[in-house]
């Protein structure tokens, strides 16, 4: 069932690795566009812009039907900048109205990390999609410190670049099953929360990242219409038909944006961020093996990831450590009484809640 037109949905997140529910304020969705779709991203951190440099990259957009019929497309929208949320508009072929149930983002050039999506169609339904979806089924993540009105909730964000072997090049969501309506299977155990988890993870049509080298695919994977529910929403789904349906090829390369001047491993090296929220854990970025992004401090907890290698220490105010800590006066990791870089960061991004 689809949602009642002028109210947004409640959105099928992930709070603390398990399943959660969204109430996002209407603000966060873009306007309803005849006979277009409308597809807002929300980005965290990006490779250049928020860690020194020019905006990141938008990705391009295929739009099909809920039979898999191409309906749209938008290929190199343009950049946006660490922080930010850019309105991609799709017209639709023939003018139609039809739904765009499926939607296939690529990544171009510069990485850029997605808070979260989401989109008005023709019709005026809504619908979102949350960047922690990205970590739980296996996505390269980080903290994207973008508050979401009206819960407050800081979702992860997942890292898409077209050329990076550490990040997805790009991924497919069939809008309907991110959200939970009033008439679907209640998810009020824990059991079944991690069922729906699972199933939105690995069935294939309701979400599907690509990896590199597979970065110019124009192919979603969708559900044989015969015998289902409106929206597809169940995890009965699992073992149904599933078909496969093609866009446009991706631009060529020779066409794409121009190379970062530095590896997006590179930047990352060259970048601090320091919190003090609580739920920005510095040893959760080191534990994950899919962590992605600068080194982390957390003022709060007084932990340090040094992300290249995946270690954590203590702050030096930690029951005061002078040695084998991080000095956040100098920004520095002191290792065996000599500061372990040999250059300053080039950027530190202060997330604290004072700045």
């Amino acid at each position: 069932m689809l949602p009642l037109l002028g109210f947004p949905p409640i959105v099928l997140g992930v709070i603390g690795m398990v399943l959660g529910f969204y109430e996002m304020a209407k603000n966060h969705y873009p306007n309803n566009k005849p006979h277009s779709t409308t597809v807002r991203i929300t980005v965290g951190l990006d490779s250049k812009d928020g860690l020194g440099g020019a905006g990141g990259d938008l990705p391009d957009i295929q739009l099909f039907n809920e039979v898999g019929g191409f309906i749209g497309k938008r290929f190199r929208p343009g950049k946006i900048k660490s922080g930010e949320y850019a309105d991609i508009v799709i017209e639709q072929k023939h003018k139609s109205n039809q739904q765009p149930a499926y939607a296939l983002l690529g990544a171009n050039g510069n990485a850029i990390c997605i808070s979260h999506i989401t989109t008005t169609w023709p019709d005026g339904n809504q619908h979102a999609w949350m960047g922690d979806w990205g970590r739980k089924c296996g996505g390269t993540w980080y903290y994207s410190n973008i508050y979401l009105v009206p819960s407050g909730v800081k979702p992860n964000c997942l890292w898409i670049d077209s050329d990076n072997d550490k990040t997805r090049t790009g991924f497919q969501i069939h809008w309907p099953e991110f959200s939970h309506r009033q008439d679907d299977p209640p998810l009020d155990t824990t059991e079944a929360k991690a069922a729906k988890a699972n199933y939105l993870c690995t069935a294939g049509p309701p979400f599907t990242m690509h990896v590199h080298p597979h970065s110019h695919t124009n192919k979603i994977d969708y559900w044989e219409p015969e015998g289902r529910d409106r929206n597809g929403s169940s995890p009965e789904h699992v073992g149904r038909t599933v078909r496969s349906a093609y866009g446009f090829s991706k631009h060529a390369p020779s066409a794409r944006s121009e190379p970062n001047e530095f590896t997006t491993e590179a930047l990352m090296g060259m970048s601090l961020v320091v919190s003090d929220a609580e739920d920005h854990s510095a040893e959760e970025l080191c534990d994950s093996p899919t962590s992605f992004g600068p080194d982390f401090f957390n003022t709060r907890t007084g932990t340090f990831c040094h992300m290249s290698k995946k270690t954590l220490w203590p702050g030096c105010g930690t029951a005061n450590a002078t040695d084998n800590c991080f000095h956040d006066g100098l920004n520095q990791l002191v290792v065996n009484g000599i500061a372990a870089r040999s250059e300053p960061y080039v950027n530190v991004v202060d997330w604290t809640s004072g700045s």
